[in-house]
């Protein structure tokens, strides 16, 4: 396994994570074009999990969001909230407390956009069958019954009822 050098460990053999921090809520299976903004090193037992945030690029707020300090400036509190969110989201489990890399900062964009580089050599790696222990894992999708839905047209409404993701913003940070 992979160790990386900033966190000292391996990966959690997951695809990387996105949390695309726009206004739209995404329904399962969808694919959106986004920009990388920064990344969390969530260290979920004893594995790096990479959490890479992002924004729709047709998000009324993309072309003023490029970074962490963007995203704190246009939606203050909303990291702190993400960053919390991960830290308790196993407790009701009976997991402990999830830790993070760098105290819990972001890393920015450019940082992100190299882990995300890094995680794509390792799968091409491991589809080629030149990674550490890579002979022997079954690549194929066998027993899977998940069908992404239809994409929805650009700019088509949610539905009734659809949810609609909120934050509680500190009024401290306003200050």
């Amino acid at each position: 396994m992979h160790s990386h050098p900033d966190t000292k460990l391996g990966g959690d053999n997951d695809p990387l994570d996105a949390c695309e921090i726009g206004d739209a809520v995404a329904y399962p299976g969808e694919i959106k074009p986004v920009k990388v903004i920064g990344v969390l090193a969530l260290l979920d037992e004893g594995e790096t999990d990479w959490k890479v945030l992002v924004i729709d690029i047709r998000d009324p707020l993309a072309s003023r969001i490029n970074n962490i300090d963007d995203l704190e400036k246009y939606k203050p509190g909303l990291l702190k909230a993400t960053v919390e969110w991960f830290k308790n989201y196993k407790i009701p489990d009976g997991s402990p407390e999830n830790k993070f890399a760098f105290d819990g900062e972001a890393k920015g964009p450019s940082y992100a956009i190299d882990v995300v580089k890094q995680c794509h050599e390792s799968w091409k790696k491991l589809i080629e069958g030149k990674a550490k222990g890579a002979k022997g894992i079954d690549l194929t999708r066998g027993g899977s019954n998940f069908k992404p839905p239809k994409p929805k047209k650009t700019g088509e409404k949610p539905a009734q009822g659809q949810d609609k993701w909120y934050y509680i913003q500190d009024k401290r940070s306003l200050l």
